[in-house]
């Protein structure tokens, strides 16, 4: 019944399909996308755009007639739905039907229908002095306008032009919650080029799914989609040639001081910071829908702790009184209206009060602040008069940020908990009708100061929360938002100032915590933002699972208080715990420095440098490796100290050294040599050279030591030496040194640090033998037929074979080995009379001739062991997996482990042969004695090409049974030693 339908459906498609083809025919002109330029499009180009879901219609030149034919729409005339974009600066543009003026199509950032008056396919013409470009979307009738317009906009349609249309500042609009809604207005970025020159996709809070605009940060110039951006994937994309100025790299990085304005990096570059124009007004802002969802925390709801104040703001009567005292960030620092600058955005003291004006417009909202720039808690105690002069309804305490940045500890005494706790106690005594609010700092620039210095603040804040004194936690929006965005996105400083953008973050937490809420609410809140903690740092799986079951029983601890102490109580210790969760920056600040495995993954190798010449060496944790950048010409070289590291290396212990780094091809030098000569017992030795490749991946190199003389004795120094010939401004990445004892490890580091290097994933290819289709695919390499008789197999029976086969029987020597797979005539396993007999009888013509097929062994699967059983039937059977179709190249895996246990438990040798297109390579492996499941691995480190099959020869006699579990191709050896753990654990399941 099914496929009848299908055939009638199919039917009926193709029959509307020749309906539609006649002219002027409204069974499908009545709605009619139009996904490609018409074909009778003149004085324009026409190009379908898969993101605006339309043809862009681009005249040839300003001020060039423009027609192209549309379908009728049957009754009610046809509409054009189409939109001229805002961006081109043209207010309106007037379209003709068939060379007469028929409507009007007013600018907008929204497809609207044009009515074209007409029932029959129209002409539709337009002339517009102005270089700008239409984007039409179909055609359809007044009924099925509604049906085009939804499909054409998406998720703007919901939305008003006017409302959309936003060129200056707007309380409202600015105060939308980040975390509701599918419209952010107004989200700045800032165009700045990378290092290579590119410009990468500009990461937003959200995915994009319709761009509203793209405006420069006055607001005054919108750019135009198509010419100066597009969007991919959900991001911004900035088009070279536009209008959108983009600033190179080199404007905010350095690797060098070049004035007071550059800061000093953790990793040991410089950026330009500070009270800069180009920060100021250089960012851009986008305000787009989106259909991602808020996966960070939310603030709060907090308006059951501040009573006094909301009482007064619902009262609906009489003035309120607002006073913010803080730093800098409290005085509105870098905010446009505290720049006078468009769009003269207040600052967020200001915005909140007119923000709560807005939502209470019965009650005067007045607002007053003290701020001084650079000021600490401390300002609260020596401004104490002042706050109890104004005597507030509401009393902001914004303070941290300075302290943060000098690196202090927010409980130690004198310092910040105390004295905010001093300056509460002092406000509660005076105004005990005042509430206030403390604002936990907003993060600065992460490259500049660790964000846990940040988090560390925030946290301190709790144990001050209480009735009449709530926190706005300010810290764990800019927390979520910067695993979205960059940090110079936000920023008007590049430092420690926000945009606009910026700001709106700190009134969007207080406006949040000013609400009413509950306290079950606030319970609720707590427990979700325990999941939600720190999230953004890295961890290594360990402390991954560690920290989120931590989370996870502290959000059920903290769900089940019953009230908000409790809760805030819970919340504290739990937080404590989930901060000592060590992150992978932790452990690897933590670790120690150990000489013999020279790994450049952190800024604090650059203490073991204690000399250079001709040479700037610093730490790129981007990399992250050692740079090395040629100033001179003059021997240059990297002294590193081994005396700094923990722990000393004796060059005994060791044979090879594994240089990896990345000689770029941007050099001016081409091939060159690296040196490395090691300092023993402070003496310096020869120094040993490795030629290396011009090539923007690492790579690693091989240093044999093993006869070089001098190599006893603790070693003290390394000087590396990373060019021979080179030319100034050449670049050096130099990634890992590290000592290995014998060949074999020296093989393996090199491939696994190149890997580590170049950031490839370790991930593995795995053959797992876990059915009947699977172990079949394991064949048996070296089955043959053999004719009966033929003993000395030159292919034919005659007398050489019954005398071979006699003198066997007799125990005599024989010059020629016997064949015993032929000779065997009644394959009873061995020699006899009988098989001579046989024999006879076949050449004298009794019996004719046969041929008998050998099998080297028999695979099938074991439902007991869960794996490929191997029943050999000649000693030494081997099995092969043909790889050929799975396109696998031996340049990404370099290990095949295999796991498998032998029937009686014995141990067996292995001989792995793994085959590619260029060739073969053989090792061995073992698997040890035992009646469990063992893994081990075999190397082949020197193959490259596709993989064609990969062979496992046991050495076992016939007759023996072997268990084939699975065998895993792996890129590293540590890799491979992971998946033997797993293999192996996995197997012995059964």
């Amino acid at each position: 019944m099914k496929k009848v339908l299908s055939i009638l459906l199919c039917a009926v498609m193709l029959a509307a399909s020749v309906i539609a083809a006649v002219p002027g025919s409204a069974i499908l002109s009545d709605y009619n996308p139009i996904s490609s330029a018409p074909a009778d499009l003149t004085g324009a180009t026409g190009t379908a755009d898969s993101y605006m879901g339309a043809v862009k219609i681009t005249p040839d030149t300003a001020g060039t007639a423009v027609s192209f034919t549309v379908p009728g729409a049957g009754e009610g005339g046809t509409y054009l739905v189409a939109m001229l974009p805002a961006s081109y600066g043209v207010s309106s543009l007037e379209i003709t039907v068939n060379g007469v003026s028929a409507a009007v199509m007013s600018a907008g950032h929204k497809f609207a229908a044009i009515s074209l008056g007409s029932t029959d396919d129209a002409t539709v013409g337009f002339t517009c002095d102005a270089d700008i470009s239409i984007y039409v979307y179909g055609t359809c009738s007044e009924a099925r306008t509604g049906e085009m317009l939804e499909a054409a906009n998406g998720s703007l349609n919901k939305y008003d032009e006017d409302y959309l249309n936003l060129d200056t500042y707007d309380v409202d609009r600015y105060t939308e919650y980040f975390w509701e809604g599918d419209l952010i207005f107004n989200e700045s970025f800032f165009p700045v080029e990378e290092k290579d020159g590119t410009v990468a996709p500009i990461e937003l809070n959200y995915g994009i799914d319709r761009v509203v605009s793209v405006k420069n940060s006055y607001l005054d110039k919108e750019y135009i989609y198509g010419v100066d951006y597009t969007v991919e994937n959900g991001k911004l994309i900035l088009l070279p040639g536009g209008s959108m100025k983009i600033y190179k790299y080199d404007s905010v990085y350095s690797d060098s001081k070049i004035d007071a304005s550059w800061r000093q990096t953790l990793d040991g570059n410089y950026a330009f910071c500070g009270q800069q124009p180009m920060y100021f007004y250089g960012y851009c802002n986008i305000t787009y829908t989106t259909g991602d969802t808020w996966e960070g925390a939310v603030p709060e709801q907090k308006g059951f702790l501040l009573d006094n104040i909301l009482t007064k703001l619902e009262s609906g009567s009489g003035t309120v009184k607002l006073l913010s005292i803080g730093d800098s960030l409290a005085g509105g620092a870098n905010a446009s209206g505290d720049l006078g600058a468009k769009p003269y955005a207040e600052v967020w003291c200001d915005m909140i009060a007119s923000a709560l004006g807005r939502r209470y417009p019965d009650v005067t909202v007045e607002s007053n602040t003290i701020a001084q720039g650079g000021a600490d808690a401390s300002l609260c105690i020596t401004k104490m008069n002042e706050i109890l002069a104004y005597a507030p309804d509401l009393l902001f305490i914004e303070f941290g940020t300075n302290e943060c940045m000098q690196g202090d500890d927010p409980l130690a005494s004198g310092g910040y908990v105390d004295t905010l706790t001093q300056a509460i106690a002092a406000v509660n005594e005076a105004l005990p009708e005042c509430d206030i609010v403390l604002v936990a700092p907003i993060i600065t620039n992460p490259i500049f100061f660790p964000s846990d210095w940040f988090y560390a603040y925030a946290d301190s804040l709790y144990t001050l929360e209480r009735s009449g004194v709530a926190i706005a936690d300010c810290t764990s929006i800019y927390q979520y938002m910067l695993t979205h965005k960059r940090y110079i996105d936000m920023t008007g400083d590049f430092l420690c100032h926000p945009s606009d953008f910026g700001s709106r973050v700190i009134v969007q937490t207080l406006l949040r915590t000013l609400e009413r809420g509950s306290e079950a609410e606030y319970i609720s809140g707590l427990s979700q933002r325990i999941l939600k903690y720190r999230y953004e740092n890295e961890y290594y799986e360990t402390q991954w699972q560690e920290l989120t079951a931590l989370a996870a029983e502290g959000e059920a601890e903290i769900a089940a208080c019953t009230d908000a102490a409790l809760a805030r109580s819970a919340y504290i210790s739990n937080i404590a715990q989930l901060g000592g969760v060590q992150s992978i920056a932790d452990i690897i600040e933590a670790t120690a420095v150990d000489c013999s495995k020279l790994v450049f993954n952190m800024s604090k190798l650059l203490d073991l440098v204690s000399g250079t010449l001709s040479l700037n060496v610093k730490y790129d944790g981007s990399e992250p490796a050692l740079v090395t950048t040629l100033i001179g010409r003059r021997t240059p070289y990297v002294l590193l100290d081994y005396t700094k590291g923990d722990g000393t290396v004796n060059a005994e212990d060791y044979g090879y050294a594994v240089i990896t780094l990345k000689h770029p091809t941007s050099n001016k030098t081409g091939s060159t040599d690296v040196k490395l000569a090691f300092g023993i017992n402070g003496k310096e030795t020869a120094a040993e050279a490795a030629p290396i490749v011009q090539s923007d991946e690492y790579r690693s190199y091989i240093i044999d030591l093993t006869d070089k003389s001098g190599w006893s004795g603790q070693v003290t120094s390394l000087k590396i030496t990373p060019f021979a010939s080179p030319s100034n401004d050449d670049v050096m990445y130099i990634s890992s040194v590290v000592l290995c004892a014998d060949e074999t490890e020296a093989l393996d580091t090199a491939v696994e640090r190149a890997r580590i290097a170049n950031k490839y994933s370790d991930s593995v290819a795995t053959a797992l033998i876990a059915d009947s289709d699977d172990a079949a695919l394991l064949t048996v390499p070296g089955n043959c037929t053999v004719l009966l008789g033929d003993a000395d197999v030159n292919g034919a029976l005659n007398a050489k074979d019954i005398l071979l086969v006699r003198r066997t029987l007799v125990g005599m020597s024989v010059a020629k080995p016997l064949n015993t797979d032929a000779a065997d005539m009644d394959n009873d396993g061995e020699i006899t009379p009988a098989d001579c007999l046989l024999l006879r009888k076949t050449l004298a013509g009794v019996i004719g001739e046969d041929s008998r097929d050998i099998t080297f062994a028999t695979v099938s699967f074991s439902d007991k062991m869960q794996a490929a059983e191997i029943v050999t039937e000649r000693d030494g059977a081997a099995v092969s997996y043909d790889l050929s179709a799975q396109n696998i190249s031996a340049d990404d895996f370099k290990y095949v482990s295999l796991c498998a246990k032998t029937g009686d438990g014995s141990a067996v040798a292995v001989t792995v042969t793994l085959t590619s297109e260029d060739g073969s390579v053989t090792d061995t492996l073992t698997i040890s004695s035992g009646g469990q499941f063992y893994a081990d691995t075999a190397r082949f480190t020197s193959l490259g090409g596709k993989l064609t099959s990969v062979t496992f020869k046991f050495d076992v006699p016939a007759g023996s049974t072997v268990y084939f579990d699975s065998f895993v191709l792996s890129p590293t050896i540590t890799a491979a030693r992971n998946a033997e753990t797993v293999r192996v654990g996995a197997a012995n399941l059964i």
